[in-house]
């Protein structure tokens, strides 16, 4: 018996379509007595039909690739390279022998020249590789740092702001899967112990500031030469969050109304979804208004 009636300043609003003018609050009454009620406005991240939406169509979007680049000391030309693959099943994170030869065994893309990476100490690059080839598949993005000489300083490498930015083609709404969401291990294929370490130090990846960026640290002239992979988990390239509703009422609170505004002219399907639930049984019933916004 969970019902909604709509309202504005001006009085009730028959039936469930209606114009407003952008910015105009608009009142949902409630009658009944849900224990739950969740509120989804039909705006972008809002949708009542796309709450369990977790891949966008391939043919609805673009895709990139996008971080920016930067190398500082020593030798750096051909100490960093790029590789996509859509082959790989992740680190095992547990077992450098078995990781070891899964990388190199797998068959791997190197997009190196594509990425035009600086050559010189300080120099940057803001990429932005297109993606759409990859679509529906899941992909793997994989950094190599290897050093050939030690007579002078092996270089830092500092990626930044790395992300896949998909874009929808009808609206220009952009969503993005960050480096701190896609699951970067690193493995270090020369190392007698610890080759998972990814805390930094002299020739080690560190991702201990992944939201902002994943550096490798430079060593010093004389030591070791490293083989260092950055691996990230299997990626769904289209995959996108679910949208989300806004929890207005829970068992112990009595709600009898929700007021909202909109401020983007549109047309929004309004969605409250009332909800029941307890040890024996759940049910839930949707009631939807579609709003001309001007």
């Amino acid at each position: 018996n969970f019902n909604v009636s709509a309202s504005t300043d001006a009085g009730l609003i028959s039936g469930t379509t209606f114009n407003i003018t952008a910015g105009t609050p608009v009142t949902f009454n409630f009658s009944g007595n849900p224990d739950f009620i969740t509120f989804y406005s039909g705006e972008a991240g809002h949708e009542y039909d796309k709450r369990n939406l977790l891949e966008t169509p391939a043919e609805d979007i673009t895709s990139l690739l996008k971080f920016n680049a930067k190398p500082q000391y020593g030798v750096i030309e051909g100490t960093l390279k790029v590789f996509l693959s859509t082959s790989f099943e992740g680190l095992r994170g547990n077992d450098k022998k078995a990781d070891s030869l899964a990388i190199i065994n797998n068959q791997w893309t190197d997009i190196t020249s594509l990425c035009n990476l600086p050559t010189v100490s300080n120099g940057t690059v803001d990429l932005a590789l297109p993606l759409n080839d990859y679509l529906g598949k899941k992909l793997t993005v994989a950094f190599q740092y290897k050093t050939d000489q030690n007579t002078s300083t092996q270089p830092t490498w500092i990626i930044t702001g790395l992300l896949i930015e998909n874009t929808i083609k009808s609206s220009g709404a952009v969503s993005s899967i960050k480096a701190s969401a896609m699951g970067f291990q690193v493995l270090d294929m020369l190392a007698a112990t610890s080759p998972y370490k990814n805390t930094g130090g002299s020739g080690t990846w560190s991702l201990a500031n992944i939201a902002t960026e994943m550096r490798m640290q430079s060593s010093p002239s004389g030591a070791l030469f490293n083989n260092d992979w950055l691996i990230s988990n299997p990626i769904l390239v289209n995959s996108r969050p679910a949208d989300l509703g806004v929890a207005i009422k829970k068992i112990a609170l009595d709600v009898n109304s929700y007021t909202y505004a909109f401020k983007t002219p549109g047309t929004y399907v309004v969605t409250f979804l009332g909800r029941n639930e307890n040890y024996k049984a759940s049910s839930e019933v949707a009631r939807q208004f579609t709003v001309t916004v001007q």
